[in-house]
């Protein structure tokens, strides 16, 4: 539950897509503004993961941690029947959008999320992962998708 909880936050804030086009079928009202139909625009994902207003449903985690931090352990509740922790259900109800939502959302969801858990549980039981020695800070760069615009990871073996 716990590398599944920090997917679900990493995934939250720095996702694999910065924005999304949508376009409006009937006349809409936001912010006072009047949108005719079919009126183009982009969802800001992570403006959105991170707005704190009456409506979010994002979890805030055991400490009340704001929205805009990172903080994988709000994807956590305490199961009193298993004495561990559990994941709470990554959707759109609780402010996820990693993949999409609605009838955008990515239908290879399922089998992305197995693909990194087992892909990031390989790598962290066989290295230690740790950045190259003097690395400058990463930065993100959007294009199709959002990628570091240079990493370089240093993997030791662990014995």
């Amino acid at each position: 539950p716990r590398l599944r909880s920090l997917v679900y936050e990493v995934l939250r804030l720095k996702g694999p897509v910065a924005f999304m086009g949508v376009e409006t079928r009937d006349p809409i009202e936001i912010d006072g503004v009047q949108l005719p139909p079919n009126t183009s625009f982009f969802l800001m994902w992570r403006y959105i993961s991170t707005r704190e207003d009456s409506e979010s449903r994002t979890p805030r985690g055991p400490r009340d941690t704001p929205l805009k931090d990172f903080c994988p352990r709000r994807w956590l509740v305490d199961d009193d029947s298993k004495g561990s922790p559990s994941v709470v259900s990554a959707t759109y109800k609780t402010g996820f959008r990693g993949f999409g939502t609605g009838k955008r959302v990515c239908p290879g969801r399922d089998l992305a999320e197995i693909e990194i858990l087992v892909i990031i549980s390989s790598i962290l039981r066989n290295f230690k992962v740790s950045l190259e020695p003097g690395h400058p800070p990463m930065k993100l760069v959007s294009r199709f998708t959002q990628t570091p615009s240079d990493i370089r990871l240093c993997l030791t073996p662990v014995y």
